[in-house]
């Protein structure tokens, strides 16, 4: 018998009809470019032995690597994209120093729920360590394992952004401080953002090492990395706009603002007497979705801070419902220095802020003689309990463990 035949039970429904354009959307899958750049034309790979005539592109639908086995790019052979909503947008570089080609490629695993690629000319100063690209089904990111050799440096080279952040060093404007290392604190993770739109580019790390900004303006980071080390490079949206010029934000009775320093982003709010504010307000969950947030305010204050202290104060609050959003609730006084830096408060926002008013607040607290220069506002997202980047850094360099018991029956 050549055939089988297969009778439907009576009374069966279909409760979910997929068309198939939509068939197998999430997967992880492995393309050869043939050397075409009309994505129509490639040709997907189905197994580890295959023979690439082009390029190999490995994507999931929120990120995409492309591996440069043709030779065509000038600079890179390891590129990062994610898809921003319409298209493929570029995000990284594996920085190195020459392109003179891989000297070793292997294609390790093909699944529709993870692939994993080999490859060297990854490490800047070691370019035949070999460093393993797994790509997972579903996950807005990238993670780099290294598989040998001494302790390394992996570079990358970024699209434009103009802030780094690292809960240990803070965060640093690259327009006005291009290199800085960058400690990872409590939390190993450092968030790259830009003051145009709500993408946001996340790393994380499995040992407790500096991030560094790279001695360039808006450029990429370094990473000492190890045998056996994790490297997680993603990238998410927040859907919100983050950056605020003081000078564009509301200013209270007294506030002015003052166009006549040099060391400021562009100009600056001044607050004089006591009660001079400048705030920012937004709609909660359209404009500041659920979510846990750094605010990141860039001040300045003429006055000895030991001699005047705590002279500004900085909340967050839902002025529809007058409630306090800091963590823990209630204003914060701050102390700024006699050059410009970052002040910073926590806070949160839930389901309860949907529609209302969200105040974004700094004032001068007191009657003493003093200046306050306060020059833009950044909200840094943290955490929604999904798919922000600390969830998603911590998520990465998390391995599931599964455990097995034998019970008698």
């Amino acid at each position: 018998c050549d055939y089988v035949r297969v009778e439907l039970p009576t009374g069966l429904k279909i409760l979910y009809d997929i068309g198939p354009e939509d068939v197998g959307k999430g997967a992880v899958k492995v393309y050869d470019t043939l050397g075409l750049e009309d994505e129509g034309e490639w040709q997907q790979v189905l197994s580890r032995e295959h023979v690439f005539k082009g390029d190999c592109v490995v994507e999931n639908g929120l990120v995409r690597v492309r591996f440069d086995l043709d030779g065509s790019e000038e600079t890179y052979r390891t590129r990062l994209y994610y898809w921003d909503g319409s298209g493929w947008r570029f995000g990284e570089d594996i920085a190195l120093p020459r392109n003179d080609g891989y000297h070793f490629f292997k294609l390790r695993s093909v699944r529709p729920e993870e692939v994993v690629v080999q490859t060297d000319r990854a490490c800047w100063h070691a370019l035949d360590i070999v460093v393993e690209y797994v790509v997972k089904q579903g996950l807005p990111y990238v993670i780099l394992r290294k598989l040998g050799g001494k302790l390394t440096g992996i570079y990358t080279a970024r699209e434009p952004r103009r802030f780094d952040f690292s809960s240990g060093g803070g965060l640093n404007d690259c327009l006005l401080t291009p290199g800085k290392p960058l400690p990872p604190g409590d939390d190993n993770f450092l968030i790259t953002l830009d003051d145009g739109d709500g993408f946001i580019h996340f790393k994380g790390r499995s040992r407790r090492r500096n991030h560094y900004s790279r001695n360039m303006t808006l450029g990429g980071h370094a990473f000492a990395v190890e045998e056996g080390e994790l490297l997680a490079i993603g990238f998410v949206s927040s859907g919100l706009s983050t950056f605020r010029e003081a000078e564009d934000a509301t200013l209270g009775p007294g506030a002015c603002v003052d166009t006549g320093l040099g060391d400021d982003s562009y100009d600056s709010v001044l607050l004089s007497s006591q009660g001079d504010y400048v705030s920012w307000v937004l709609k909660g969950l359209d404009e500041l979705p659920v979510g846990r947030y750094r605010l990141a305010v860039r001040v300045k204050q003429s006055a000895d801070p030991s001699v005047t202290p705590n002279d500004l104060r900085a909340s967050v609050r839902n002025i529809t419902d007058g409630r306090d959003l800091t963590i823990p609730p209630g204003p914060v006084e701050l102390s700024p220095g006699n050059s410009f830096s970052f002040c910073y408060l926590d806070f949160e926002v839930d389901e309860e802020d949907g529609g209302d008013q969200i105040e974004i607040r700094v004032e001068k607290a007191t009657e003493q003689e003093n200046s306050i220069w306060v020059d833009y506002f950044l909200i840094i997202p943290l955490a929604n309990g999904r798919g922000w980047p600390l969830d998603l850094a911590h998520n990465a360099m998390r391995e599931a463990i599964l455990t097995f018991t034998l019970v008698e029956r």
